[in-house]
């Protein structure tokens, strides 16, 4: 045999061998077979996170395409998933788009999750935006800045109860703190006190007591009756009431009048009281009345005392001469 036919028939069968194991392994692997129809999805998306090319397109967890490619936009602010949808699966347009993993470490993949079919199916070339996967990264920075936060507040928090402590926690602040509790617990001993007291003077005094209520319940029965006739007396007499008060109105009037009259010295009164000779004369008139007055009180005394006889007799016995008055001075 020749040994060239042979090398070029075991090099063919080896590049046979390895061309249908590339297509056994990209048939079981992705699950993509040669010559599948399908149509294009465009996803636009902030972040692709670990997805790659290849990557599986999954809905309800049936794959329903691959990730064909990756790009970024011209400004790079947003990143585009070029996604080949097998043309036997129809995806609703207001389906959502979401990046997950397979498991904590497992592989990226696309998930399309169904909400309803009101708004057709998604077509060729179709642009849709897709959130963002789940950052560790993120997360775990976003997990230091609110450990550093909770770092903080607890050293604030240590200092206020360090103020707490130096103040509150004081050793006079708790020696008054002491006092306060002791003068509160003789408050309360004094209260109780009173209270047996009290309950003590109500048992010993209870028939008083209850006479006394029933007594003021009668003096108030008795209160409410008076107030009724009152009330009753004052209806029926209203007119009188009326013509009393009318009475006192008009006396009240001409008194004021009388009194402006004699201050201005109208009449015989108002003349007396004007004319300053006629005071000093009434003025005298007045002291001669009171000394009148006086020795009439004299005279009603020694009546009272002496009886009525011995006041004449001595009124009758003559009075002795200015002679007799010297020499009884004399002597």
């Amino acid at each position: 045999m020749n040994r060239d036919g042979v090398a070029w028939k075991v090099g063919l069968f080896v590049v046979v061998g390895l061309v249908l194991l590339a297509v056994l392994l990209l048939a079981f692997s992705k699950g993509i077979g040669f010559g599948t129809p399908h149509y294009n999805v465009i996803l636009a998306t902030s972040n692709v996170g670990g997805i790659k090319p290849g990557a599986k397109v999954l809905m309800s967890g049936v794959q329903v395409g691959k990730v064909n490619r990756l790009s970024l936009t011209d400004d790079g602010k947003t990143a585009r998933i070029f996604l080949d949808i097998y043309s036997n699966y129809h995806i609703a347009s207001t389906a959502q788009f979401n990046i997950d993993s397979m498991g904590f470490l497992g592989d990226a993949y696309v998930s399309i999750t169904l909400t309803n079919f009101a708004g057709g199916t998604l077509a060729d070339g179709a642009q849709v935006t897709c959130l963002p996967p789940f950052n560790m990264q993120e997360v775990a920075r976003s997990a230091v800045g609110f450990i550093n936060r909770i770092d903080i507040t607890a050293e604030r928090l240590n200092d206020a109860m360090g103020k707490l402590n130096n103040t509150l926690l004081s050793d006079q602040s708790l020696s008054n703190a002491t006092m306060a509790v002791s003068t509160f617990r003789d408050v309360s001993d004094h209260a109780l006190t009173a209270v047996d007291d009290i309950h003590k003077l109500f048992a010993t005094n209870s028939a008083p007591v209850g006479e006394a209520i029933s007594n003021l319940v009668y003096f108030s029965s008795h209160v409410n009756t008076v107030a009724d006739e009152i009330d009753a007396l004052i209806l029926t007499n209203r007119a009188e009431i009326g013509e009393v008060v009318k009475n006192f109105q008009e006396a009240s009037g001409t008194i004021r009048d009388i009194t402006t009259g004699i201050q201005a010295g109208h009449g015989l009164v108002g003349a007396l009281f004007k004319d300053e000779k006629s005071r000093e004369n009434f003025a005298d008139l007045l002291a001669q009345l009171n000394f009148a007055g006086t020795n009439l009180d004299v005279l009603t005394g020694r009546i009272n005392s002496n009886g009525l006889w011995s006041v004449l007799w001595k009124q009758k016995q003559p009075r002795p001469t200015r002679k007799e008055d010297a020499t009884h001075d004399k002597r």
